[in-house]
């Protein structure tokens, strides 16, 4: 799996759609880097507010 950066996440959340497989694979990488959760939290937060 690729490493974390908030870019990386950034790009993940542009790139993903409403397929199973997009969501499943987010949630994946979205686990395996669980120890940013903290930036992770605040990335997700201010994309969503776009």
């Amino acid at each position: 799996m690729a490493g974390f950066t908030e870019n990386a996440l950034v790009k993940k959340l542009l790139d993903l759609n409403p397929s199973q497989q997009s969501i499943q694979t987010l949630s994946l990488w979205l686990i395996h880097h669980r120890k940013h959760h903290g930036t992770i939290v605040k990335v997700w937060f201010r994309e969503m507010c776009k």
